[in-house]
């Protein structure tokens, strides 16, 4: 059994992948929201996933036949986790509901298909792999590479509709935090994305292509190692300065407070502002930014940004249906209204009319 870089990486990723779950899991155990819980799953199935392609990398896996084709519901987990930890971390209001288990459903499916081979006892499993007619059997389509590439890119590029949306941050966090978490994003990010394009690339080239995006695993797992310490628990810390603050007003306290943020808000129309934040909102109200964000969130059930937004969408509402500004193209009322780009309002606009602001005017 030879040992060469190619193991060493995988040695090394597996035993950060493994070090990563237990932490996370640690640091987290106290705490319920939904993002951490989709972490810590991440990294379990990265730590089996590396683990998988180490022992057969060192030639081992018949001495394991019990770990023979679990890689590949495994290949359907990682995509989905990875989304949803993006998806809850960015929405960390957001509730887990009967939709995110649809997420699921490929992975339950394919250990369903795998399941009558998985409970066979280990002697079956070594003759099925030495013999090329019944291994035959158990080995997937050829257009499932394909399907397979095609269902990664798609929670990638979700996961990165993500990241993209991260901006609402800024008016959460202070900016070296900010920073720190958006950094963490990205090492996340751009080492799945390798990852995920040169297993794309490896499914239909040359066989020594294969090892190559486990490597890249193993080098992103190794580097969000050296990263994650740091801020993991940004948000957490976040939510807790925010209960910290709010338990010391009393309810009446509270409905006052948010009655006054609206009256302000109304009355100056700081929702025309594209640079309205939290800070600005604090500034004003001469409460901390923790108490504005923590009132928005239990008072309102929404973010600081889509409170914002629901004034800035209601102003437009009003502004496409007046004939008095018919002169007005549907970007210029939105940017009028405070919106920094027509995608923002297009999709806020959206979210909550349920048509476009286009549509919305002519209707």
């Amino acid at each position: 059994m030879e040992i060469g870089i190619t193991e060493v990486f995988l040695l090394l990723g597996t035993f950060m992948a493994f070090f990563m779950s237990l932490v996370v899991a640690f640091r987290f155990s106290k705490n319920n929201l939904p993002a951490n819980y989709f972490l810590v799953l991440f990294m379990i199935v990265i730590f089996l996933s590396l683990l998988l392609k180490l022992v057969d990398a060192i030639g081992v896996t018949r001495d394991f036949p019990h770990l023979l084709k679990i890689n590949y519901p495994l290949g359907l987990l990682r995509p989905p986790l990875f989304f949803l930890y993006f998806l809850y971390m960015t929405n960390p209001e957001k509730k887990v509901d009967v939709k995110t288990f649809i997420h699921f459903l490929p992975f339950v499916a394919l250990a369903l298909y795998f399941a009558p081979y998985f409970i066979l006892p280990e002697e079956s499993k070594r003759i099925i792999s030495t013999d090329p007619n019944l291994n035959s059997r158990w080995l997937l389509p050829w257009w499932y590479s394909a399907a397979g590439g095609i269902y990664s890119c798609l929670y990638l590029a979700l996961s990165i509709r993500c990241y993209l949306r991260f901006e609402d941050f800024k008016s959460r966090l202070e900016p070296r935090y900010y920073s720190q978490l958006k950094t963490w994003f990205l090492i996340l990010l751009v080492s799945y994305c390798l990852f995920v394009l040169t297993a794309i690339s490896a499914s239909f080239g040359p066989a020594w292509l294969r090892d190559y995006p486990f490597i890249l695993l193993s080098f992103g797992v190794i580097l969000g190692c050296g990263k994650m310490f740091s801020f993991p628990d940004l948000i957490v810390e976040e939510k807790k300065k925010v209960r910290s603050s709010l338990q010391s007003l009393s309810t009446e306290s509270k409905l006052e407070q948010m009655d006054r943020i609206k009256k302000m808000i109304e009355m100056e129309q700081l929702f025309r502002r594209d640079d309205v934040r939290l800070s600005i909102m604090a500034e004003k109200t001469g409460l901390s930014e923790s108490v504005v964000s923590g009132l928005v969130n239990e008072l309102e059930g929404v973010t600081f940004t889509n409170f914002i937004n629901r004034y800035r969408i209601a102003a437009a509402k009003e502004m496409l249906k007046n004939p008095k500004f018919d002169n007005l193209t549907v970007e210029g009322v939105g940017y009028d209204v405070g919106f920094s780009s027509r995608a923002a309002f297009y999709s806020a606009f959206k979210k909550d009319a349920g048509v476009s602001p286009a549509e919305f005017k002519k209707a």
